[in-house]
């Protein structure tokens, strides 16, 4: 492992400064860092359309680079990607054309947060040329997740302004919380969590765990994300040695006591805190917030015989589905059960495959040395599920985890 490690992102960039800088631009916006949504205060409209654009383009110059190299053969992973985002895309276009009549365009134009499962294509180049490796990989990612945190805490403090106004209903209880790459912070904390574990620059690990837990526990403030970061780093953890058991015993005693300063001096978000957790087993949040009227006519859909997917409707065309269901029905909030409501029994295939076929080939390499690192960051990805479909509003945390996947296995398949 420190072996490996000690290749550094300087020397990645000196031997292939133009495929670096390539990678280093797609991982760096694959962020969302300027994504244009309620939470972010970064956000730009249109920047994130833009870069999907940009994904397409590599995308495909990569594919045809392949299919008229020498060589003459494409992957059958790089296929199935392509496959995999027309199908969402044209499957849930086209059952929104049938079930409500909205025009195929609006549907893709609704769908387009799919593109960014291409990030797959800029990594799996970079690894596959050699010009950077897993750990690379993963420490341009914490590199952008600092940044993201610093950003956050420029905007919390007053020290730069807000570029997008959030707009929060009156009774939120985090009226003041942001999402700037918010999982890049969580994978940033599974990677310095892993490499502490495995004994690398423990001192400075310890450091950054502390400060991106901090940003997560006192800015974004999502429950998810922080069960997420915690389970994902308890599975890492497992089969440790005692040496490396009493190492993460340690971790979290330092991570407690910074939390348990933190909130007995803001006594206010400690009482949010408890609010939000005790929430998880309040019954009238369980059946009337606006998630739980998600699930229900999610599940209504179902019982009428609705069992080939709905789709999803874009605002462009006649207000979407608040005209339906109400202002309160967000499919990016109900996670996979919004993927049955897009895509009906398909939807059981397809997440049933993405599984099936991430945690083989993840398992298969369980030798390797990243191993552990890309089964945390998998166990991450699924446990947000339940609220944000890993395809269609995770993409680009899913296509990682299938570019690092298909590389660990080295059982990729040519055609």
């Amino acid at each position: 492992m420190k072996s490996n490690y000690q290749s550094t992102l300087l020397k990645s960039y000196r031997n292939n400064r133009f495929r670096f800088a390539v990678l280093f631009l797609f991982l760096f916006f694959n962020s969302q860092i300027f994504a244009f949504t309620s939470s972010n205060p970064m956000g730009l409209k249109g920047f994130q359309e833009g870069y999907y654009v940009a994904l397409l383009l590599f995308s495909s110059l990569y594919l045809f680079s392949q299919f008229h190299s020498s060589r003459g053969f494409v992957y059958k992973s790089d296929l199935t990607v392509v496959l995999l985002v027309t199908l969402l895309m044209s499957y849930s276009a086209f059952a929104a054309h049938v079930r409500f009549g909205q025009p195929i365009m609006y549907g893709l134009i609704e769908e387009r947060r799919i593109f960014s499962i291409l990030i797959y294509f800029p990594i799996i180049w970079a690894l596959r040329n050699r010009c950077v490796n897993i750990y690379e990989v993963f420490s341009i990612i914490t590199l952008t997740a600092f940044i993201c945190l610093i950003l956050t805490f420029l905007v919390q403090f007053g020290i730069i302004s807000k570029i997008t106004v959030q707009d929060y209903s009156t009774g939120a209880l985090r009226q003041e919380r942001y999402g700037i790459g918010q999982h890049y912070i969580a994978i940033a904390l599974l990677y310095s969590v892993f490499l502490y574990l495995n004994g690398i620059d423990t001192n400075l690990q310890i450091i950054k765990v502390l400060s991106l837990f901090l940003v997560l526990v006192t800015v974004v403030q999502t429950r998810q994300i922080v069960l997420a970061v915690f389970i994902g780093s308890m599975i890492m953890s497992l089969r440790l040695s005692v040496r490396l058991l009493v190492r993460m015993l340690c971790l979290s005693a330092i991570l407690v006591a910074i939390i348990t300063v933190y909130y007995s001096n803001n006594p206010s978000q400690f009482d949010t805190a408890l609010i939000l957790f005790s929430e998880l087993r309040n019954h009238e949040y369980l059946t009337e917030s606006a998630r739980a009227v998600g699930y229900s006519i999610v599940y209504a859909e179902l019982i009428a015989g609705n069992i080939w997917g709905n789709g999803s409707l874009s605002l462009l065309w006649k207000n979407g589905f608040s005209r339906i269901y109400g202002d309160y029905f967000f499919l990016a909030d109900i996670g996979v059960v919004g993927s049955f409501f897009k895509f009906g029994l398909l939807a059981i295939i397809i997440y049933l495959a993405f599984y099936l076929t991430i945690f083989s080939k993840c398992f298969s390499a369980r030798k390797s040395e990243s191993f552990k690192l890309t089964l945390g960051v998998i166990s991450y990805l699924t446990i947000t599920a339940p609220v944000a479909a890993p395809l269609e509003y995770r993409g680009f945390i899913a296509g990682l985890v299938m570019a690092v996947v298909i590389f660990i296995s080295s059982k990729e398949t040519k055609i």
